[in-house]
């Protein structure tokens, strides 16, 4: 039978969740013990209800054999506010390798936005090489441990162990963190942090427009879909800063179990004066939010100088790069300082929860 390509739809989402579940039970690379009316329900939210995407379906028959995922974002590009996709989810069944995986890639690279892939596996990096996509340069990737947990967390993953949750006794070592975060600015001068209750609060925050030659936009829009995440995926917390009851700049971070430790992913930050002391208040104050939740763990990555020269301050961790790359039928590649985040595509949404517990 011949391949056909198609839009993703309501109709053919189950064909869509069949594929993938599959593919995670085969490569070990998931979830495999969600019950089928949380799968239907998660695959909605991840795939329907997001603000503005589009997922292009390989089809062999009813059988979905490949897709290519993508996420469409408001960036600044050299000063001008520009539509961009954001990679999501590509992958083909190997039967049908490597000619099917290519005509998708193919034709995510025909659509009129220009597109940006940050990491990816070898694979992808390859193929993003071979069709000369252009690097942009890197995005750090940098941690910053608070507890206990996150040695138990390491040691798990050595050990290969595929248990869904660690025993009651470890789970309270995993709860103690011992790193104490200082304040970083006084109340007492006007300075004060809230957490984000609606999505239609959020105040429009942007950096000024010559500040990067690329850089990422969130907004209400992402506020309400992230917002609405099924339990399991953990809680989406948008912290707004104020100077003087003046919103100056919010982050976005998301809270999960992973083995019974919790994590946390500072995703995204958006300042309206993106220095280092700014920086240092956002990052700082979020990660004292995420310590008080009992996260053990911050992961997190940002490609901006002056964000990355703030976490030196606060204590995180740097970890290998991401490498970051452009494509654009008619768009020169930026030049200059980016700001591209965890944010951008599913890297804010994964690891994916095990099991809906």
């Amino acid at each position: 039978m011949a391949v056909t390509y198609t839009d993703l739809t309501r109709d053919n989402l189950p064909a869509l969740q069949n594929f993938l579940t599959e593919r995670w039970r085969e490569e070990d690379a998931g979830p495999k013990r969600w019950p089928s009316d949380f799968a239907e329900r998660f695959f909605r939210w991840r795939f329907l209800e997001r603000k503005s995407w589009d997922t292009t379906l390989a089809m062999d028959g009813d059988r979905c054999i490949a897709l290519m995922d993508s996420f469409m974002r408001d960036y600044f590009v050299a000063g001008r506010k520009m539509t961009l996709r954001e990679n999501g989810v590509w992958w083909c069944h190997p039967d049908f390798r490597p000619l099917v995986a290519m005509r998708v890639m193919q034709m995510l690279m025909q659509k009129p936005e220009p597109v940006v892939i940050v990491g990816g596996s070898p694979t992808l990096q390859e193929v993003l090489k071979r069709y000369r996509w252009q690097p942009l340069g890197d995005v750090q990737h940098r941690v910053l441990v608070l507890g206990t947990g996150a040695f138990l967390k390491a040691a798990v993953r050595l050990m290969g162990s595929d248990m869904v949750r660690l025993p009651p006794a470890i789970s309270r070592l995993a709860s103690i963190n011992y790193k104490r975060l200082p304040r970083f600015r006084s109340t007492a001068d006007g300075y004060t942090v809230d957490v984000l209750r609606s999505p239609a609060d959020l105040p429009a925050i942007e950096p000024p427009h010559d500040s990067y030659a690329l850089t990422a936009l969130a907004d209400r829009g992402d506020a309400e879909w992230l917002m609405a995440a099924p339990e399991a995926e953990g809680r989406f917390i948008w912290l707004v800063f104020s100077e003087g009851g003046k919103p100056v700049g919010f982050s976005v971070s998301r809270l999960y179990d992973e083995n019974g430790i919790r994590t946390a992913k500072l995703s995204h930050v958006q300042v309206a004066r993106p220095d280092v002391d700014t920086y240092t208040w956002v990052i700082g104050e979020t990660a004292r939010h995420l310590a008080s939740q009992k996260a053990n763990w911050i992961d997190t990555m940002m490609s901006c100088p002056e964000a990355n020269a703030a976490m030196d301050r606060i204590g995180f961790m740097a970890r290998p790069a991401y490498p970051a790359f452009w494509w654009s039928k008619s768009e020169p590649v930026p030049s200059g300082k980016l700001h591209l985040t965890g944010l951008g595509g599913q890297r804010s949404l994964t690891p994916y929860p095990e099991t809906p517990v």
